[in-house]
């Protein structure tokens, strides 16, 4: 069961006058909140932590996010996204070269962010991974 101290400071941020003992509300400016409200901010806060950790989950080194392939894999998505055309030189894929040297930048990949769903997705669509493989790296 999550501490009430650590909700009511979620919930009332700064709120002086605020005391707890042993896991109970002591003082609350305005009068001890009822249980079914300690109960609803504490369900409340809960749900708040669980998508912050899974958010944190989802962000990843651009190191780790690289180590999710196979050396094959990383080689052939490296000559996808990288690949000229013969007549100009220019890159074919330049949103993705534009894309991967900002992750790298940054050393930051968001798996859950939709530029990075939508460039595993490229990747299967050019036959460098497979459905099955996009929905394993994109797995926190």
């Amino acid at each position: 069961m999550t501490n009430i101290a650590i909700v009511l400071e979620w919930k009332h941020p700064g709120l002086e006058g605020i005391r707890t003992k042993n896991g109970v509300c002591m003082a609350f400016p305005g009068g001890i909140p009822s249980q079914a409200d300690q109960d609803t901010w504490t369900a409340e806060y809960e749900v708040w932590k669980t998508a912050q950790d899974q958010a944190a989950l989802a962000n990843i080194s651009f190191d780790d996010f690289e180590s999710r392939f196979t050396g094959a894999e990383w080689d052939d998505a490296t000559d996808f996204v990288y690949q000229s055309d013969p007549t100009t030189g220019k890159p074919m894929r330049r949103a993705l070269v534009q894309g991967l040297a900002r992750a790298q930048a940054r050393n930051n990949v968001d798996l859950s962010h939709a530029k990075t769903d939508a460039f595993l997705s490229i990747m299967v669509s050019g036959g460098v991974i497979t459905e099955q493989r996009k929905t394993q790296i994109l797995t926190p």
